[in-house]
């Protein structure tokens, strides 16, 4: 391998190592911590509000470099709740054991460490709105705020 081939490549190497770090504390910032080679592991937290119940969720979201993500909440009443975020076509989908579901197009987003994401509809005639947080707002206080207190 050539002189000038080796120093870019450890040029390279060197680039991706010191990118880790400012990720590792941006990630720890959030209460996130980096899991894999492309993605980041945060806390995650769903509010529900169907006619006069409320319902918190709680679980994980696994961010990937791309900018999808899969989440992953369970509560009492819906039970487990997977959902993910689509980059590419900026869906965010949800399905619960209880039969609660949603597919939402979110429009032109940012990838974020934290946030809050609020969507309302009418779900078998019961009007419903739901927040969804990750990072640091994903916590009852943030949710209850994004759907007006």
């Amino acid at each position: 391998m050539g002189l000038i081939r080796k120093f870019k490549l450890s040029l390279s190497l060197l680039a991706l190592a010191g990118c880790e770090v400012p990720l590792m504390i941006a990630a720890d910032a959030n209460d996130a911590e980096v899991s894999g080679a492309f993605d980041i592991t945060f806390p995650a937290a769903m509010l529900i509000r169907a006619g006069e119940e409320e319902e918190f969720l709680t679980g994980n979201m696994i961010g990937y470099l791309n900018g999808n993500a899969d989440i992953d909440v369970t509560g009492p009443t819906y039970g487990n709740c997977l959902g993910s975020f689509k980059k590419s076509n900026e869906t965010m989908q949800m399905s619960c054991e209880n039969g609660f579901s949603f597919t939402k197009l979110i429009g032109n987003s940012t990838m974020k460490m934290s946030g809050v994401y609020a969507e309302s509809g009418v779900l078998n005639g019961v009007a419903y709105s739901s927040a969804y947080g990750w990072g640091k707002k994903a916590n009852k206080a943030a949710l209850r705020a994004a759907l007006g207190g």
